[in-house]
């Protein structure tokens, strides 16, 4: 449950990637209000000259024939009047008769462009003011209309945009021309995106139901990529290994703990049969032998748990020659208490990326299966080579070459030494050079004999 409310959390590459399509459509739509408004920005005097020629016409409308008040108090009280009367030095309008006779004006004073008109003038007409300045007129009504000294002209005059008429006008294009349309295909764009995604991504989430719906203690069923897309096939198909490494591994710790159980049986049913019998001091000393195998035994249970699950960091390093010596050294006293000798050959340093616990466990393993097979005589020799390899050469009876694969699975008894042991020193040496990447070698020993080498991978070059 805190899973899946975790997940809710989560990011989601439907949601995603329709925020990514609409917010691309928005980035489209701004970068075509742009150029549109480049586009209209270039031809301001045309600009400037339409817009000012559509503040005449709004205030014409309140100042016309139909006007309940004069003409020149109906444009003064007009809402588009503002501007007269914050920039009165920037913004002007007069109210002329037919004959081109004064009737009203904006704050600021009449128009400077009516001087020079010619009366009477256009019903619509536009002409430069000042130096940068425009200027604009409309008819009021017909003069039958408002009588000859009715208010018959309008002109407005910018000589200055302090309140950004022209932009507005951009503005407003922009709005009509490019944001309006854009919009509802921003949203069909987004509504579509979303469903295509979904579909798209359908095969990932049948994927998930599949792996989600894979049960303990059943059959590992592999998750069906053929319908998966191409960017998720990899992920699918890694996940399949990754299931098929899981179930080889839970296969082989049911193995493990089915021969573990019937490895100890035997022990732990002699040690009962004892404890019945109870004879006298020849039974105490059979209790102590039983017990020294079930702890033997134990502990090879542990040591093959360990090499399971054995990860050799890339950073250990190991001299397999200052190594053989050293257990050589600590081995010593049992091989003289064996009456076999142990001899170490090794011409330098020899480093290999391993685990020293591991390897050591390894070589130790070997040297107490080989004073075994030598029972009692002859000699135990550990040579390091420089080509990554340590062998470890016995003078026993050998392992005939039909028998290697069998020696070195687990639980393999009387296969090779005196057949003593819990049958798992040699699977834990394979198991351990497996993890370094390496392998474990049986032959023949050039005196006779058996002959075990731990090969190393060669080192990767630079």
């Amino acid at each position: 449950m805190a899973a899946r409310h975790q997940s809710r959390h989560q990011w989601s590459i439907t949601r995603r990637l329709s925020w990514r399509l609409l917010l691309a459509t928005l980035a489209a739509t701004v970068f075509t209000g742009v150029i549109v408004a480049v586009h209209y920005g270039r031809d301001t005097d045309d600009l400037s000259q339409r817009k000012l020629l559509e503040l005449a016409e709004t205030l014409s409308s309140r100042g016309g024939p139909d006007a309940e008040t004069d003409a020149g108090a109906a444009i003064a009280a007009a809402p588009s009047a503002d501007i007269f009367k914050d920039y009165p030095q920037a913004y002007r309008w007069g109210v002329y008769s037919a004959r081109g006779e004064l009737l009203a004006a904006s704050d600021g004073g009449p128009p400077a462009a009516a001087v020079d008109l010619a009366w009477p003038p256009p019903a619509e007409w536009t002409a430069p003011s000042g130096a940068v300045g425009w200027a604009a007129g409309v008819a009021l009504g017909p003069d039958d209309a408002l009588g000859s000294g009715g208010a018959a002209h309008l002109v407005v005059e910018a000589l200055d945009d302090p309140a950004g008429l022209l932009l507005r006008l951009v503005a407003g294009e922009v709005l009509v021309h490019v944001v309006l349309p854009l919009a509802p295909f921003a949203l069909l764009v987004s509504v579509l995106g979303f469903s295509v995604t979904r579909r798209t991504l359908r095969p990932v989430r049948e994927a998930a139901r599949q792996a989600r719906s894979i049960k303990p203690r059943e059959a590992l069923s592999r998750i069906d990529v053929s319908d998966a897309p191409a960017e998720i096939e990899d992920l699918v198909t890694a996940l399949n290994d990754a299931l098929d490494r899981i179930h080889a591994a839970a296969e082989r710790e049911r193995e493990f703990v089915l021969d573990a159980a019937h490895a100890l049986r035997t022990p732990l049913a002699a040690l009962k049969a004892r404890l019945e019998v109870q004879d006298g001091p020849q039974s105490v000393q059979g209790f102590a032998e039983e017990i020294d195998e079930v702890t033997r035994l134990a502990t090879q249970l542990l040591a093959s748990a360990a090499a399971e699950r054995l990860v050799v960091e890339p950073g250990a390093r190991v001299d397999l020659a200052t190594l053989a010596r050293d257990i050589a050294a600590d081995m010593t006293p049992l091989f003289l208490a064996q009456g076999v000798d142990l001899e170490v050959e090794a011409q330098g340093a020899v480093i290999v990326v391993a685990d020293r616990d591991a390897i050591a466990h390894a070589l130790r393993n070997l040297l107490d299966n080989a004073v075994k097979a030598n029972a009692g005589e002859g000699a135990v020799r550990i040579m390091v080579a420089a080509d990554r390899r340590v062998c470890v050469h016995d003078q026993g009876p050998g392992v005939a070459p039909e028998r290697h694969g069998e020696i070195v699975r687990r639980f393999s008894r009387r296969s090779y030494g005196d057949g003593r042991g819990a049958g798992l020193g040699l699977s834990i040496v394979s198991r351990i050079m497996h993890a370094h990447g390496g392998r474990l070698e049986i032959g023949k020993a050039p005196g006779g004999g058996a002959a075990f080498s731990l090969v190393f991978p060669q080192a990767k070059t630079t």
